[in-house]
């Protein structure tokens, strides 16, 4: 996830990081790349152990992303993380 923070494609609109174990230090490695000015607009991060923590990080830094979809089943995200991420 480091690497993909400092080489982040700013043309790329679609990226699967399904099942690939990215756990909350992961996520913050994403999300500084996510906050950077980009064209993404699906994102599957499903199967990744997340947490709560880890959720609402990338939440936050795709606040100004024109994502249309992002894919977070069985990420362990609880329903509080979720109120959370909503906001």
């Amino acid at each position: 996830m480091e690497t993909l923070e400092h080489s982040w494609p700013a043309a790329l609109s679609s990226l699967c990081l399904d099942w690939n174990g990215i756990g909350p230090e992961g996520s913050r490695f994403l999300a500084r790349a996510l906050a950077k000015p980009n064209l993404l607009r699906s994102l599957d991060l499903r199967s990744n152990p997340l947490q709560d923590e880890g959720v609402l990080c990338i939440c936050k830094a795709l606040a100004s992303c024109p994502l249309k979809w992002l894919g977070l089943g069985e990420t362990m995200l609880t329903d509080h993380g979720a109120e959370l991420a909503v906001k």
